[in-house]
């Protein structure tokens, strides 16, 4: 593959040292990879960076559907999540564990962003419904039913 230009989303070599631990790099059977993981890991932080669609990815990276292929293979296994609060950490050299414990985690919980949720580090109590007052207008929509009609209270 050709030296491109890096992007600002690109992953440090610190980074990748320990996002390369929790991906399998050798495939056990079938052909030999042709794509770079690093790569797929730097196109689906862009793309989480940007919020671009998998199609708009640039041409500097390998593939859409090759990248999303994987992001949803890691997703559903797990490890998308691990990716995603090694690169939220504001410092790449917070200890990781490097044995798998056994549900297959490579990642102890004191090494997880405190309040992180999901894969995007999103804070649950921050998306709580919060108790407000609304005005009249709303107060009336909300006493509506689907068709319109006004409900009794």
């Amino acid at each position: 593959m050709s030296v491109r230009r890096p992007y600002p989303s690109d992953l440090s070599n610190a980074r990748w040292q320990f996002i390369s631990r929790l991906i399998d790099d050798s495939p056990s059977h079938g052909r030999k990879r042709s794509t770079e993981l690093r790569e797929v890991v730097n196109a689906i932080n862009y793309r989480w960076s940007t919020g671009c669609t998998w199609r708009m990815l640039p041409h500097d990276y390998p593939k859409w559907e090759t990248v999303y292929t994987y992001f949803d293979r890691w997703r559903r296994e797990g490890t998308l999540r691990e990716i995603r609060e090694i690169i939220l950490r504001k410092s790449p050299y917070v200890p990781v564990a490097l044995e798998k414990n056994e549900t297959g985690s490579a990642m102890r919980n004191s090494d997880r962003l405190p309040n992180s949720a999901h894969a995007w580090g999103c804070n649950p109590e921050s998306t709580a419904r919060r108790s407000r007052k609304q005005s009249p207008a709303m107060e009336e929509i909300n006493r509506q039913d689907a068709k319109g009609h006004k409900k009794i209270i």
